[in-house]
């Protein structure tokens, strides 16, 4: 069966975690970094960009944690609160931005690598995103099903709880 998204809630049921918290736990044992890719532009990518990011960096929940000065992006596991987070803090007047990391998964490099992907692939819209849903699993494919196309991660492990 293949399906094209009529409307903007696929992305959002894959991608959006709004009921799960972030729990920073270990956060001194976390890993920091620096990057040069902004938090806000990651947090306001298009549904094209969603969509992406729920191929490529699956089961990854967030919200935004804005202040005065700081705008953070804090990432988690939606489906284990025990799990690995992230958080990426632009402050304000810098083009660099702290990373803190914890887990067996770096949820912010995840993030970053399917953002970078999405722009790869010139930022395409939702609406050039098709779904194949088969035997071998669902896949999220660009423009054609015989297009870049991507496994998708089963939808119980992916909507549970939603």
């Amino acid at each position: 069966m293949v399906l094209s998204p009529s409307s903007p809630s696929i992305a959002a049921r894959i991608w959006s975690a709004s009921e799960s918290t972030w729990n920073p736990h270990h956060y001194e044992e976390a890993d920091r970094s620096k990057t040069t890719n902004d938090p806000t532009i990651l947090a306001t990518a298009d549904r094209g960009g969603e969509l992406m990011f729920a191929a490529l960096a699956p089961r990854i929940g967030w919200h935004a944690s804005i202040d005065e000065n700081t705008y953070s992006l804090l990432l988690f596991e939606p489906d284990n609160p025990n799990g690995s987070w992230a958080a990426c803090d632009k402050e304000s007047g810098t083009d660099t931005y702290q990373v803190t990391q914890y887990g067996e998964r770096h949820l912010w490099d995840e993030l970053s690598d399917a953002y970078l992907g999405w722009v790869a692939l010139g930022s395409p819209h939702y609406e050039r995103f098709g779904l194949t849903v088969g035997p071998e699993g669902t896949h999220l494919w660009l423009d054609h099903p015989n297009g870049p196309n991507w496994k998708l991660p089963a939808p119980s492990s992916v909507l549970e709880g939603h």
